[in-house]
């Protein structure tokens, strides 16, 4: 699979987007593959920036629009009922915020999470 990235160069954002922002997160490999790549062609880093952003823009609009129309039952099936109910407490106290810090916090933490209850919330 690296190598299959590798040779789609911008292009392998996309499918490493959705899957890092899927039930099964991949942390840090978008960073490592802008790494690899800019450092590999260095006068095409803005590109390979501007396709990793599209790549997770992408895998998080996808996620929150198949939760969005899945609705609570979906989410439940994929995580545990406790796990759920964390996050929608603290996405009903926070919102946006809740979906921002997570975004803006390193791994572990996870941002998976608030994508699919801000699609079950039917948060805009």
């Amino acid at each position: 699979m690296r190598r299959w990235l590798f040779h789609l160069g911008g292009l392998g954002f996309i499918p490493l987007g959705l899957l890092d922002s899927s039930v099964l997160p991949l942390p840090g490999s978008m960073d490592v593959l802008t790494i690899v790549l800019s450092s590999r062609q260095e006068d095409l880093w803005l590109y390979y920036a501007l396709m990793a952003t599209l790549g997770s823009v992408i895998g998080g609009f996808v996620t929150y629009r198949l939760a969005r129309k899945g609705g609570k039952e979906t989410l439940e099936r994929r995580f545990s009922r406790r796990r759920a109910d964390k996050v929608y407490k603290i996405f009903g106290r926070w919102g946006f915020g809740a979906i921002a810090v997570s975004a803006l916090l390193p791994p572990p933490v996870p941002m998976v999470p608030f994508l699919p209850v801000a699609g079950v919330m039917q948060f805009r």
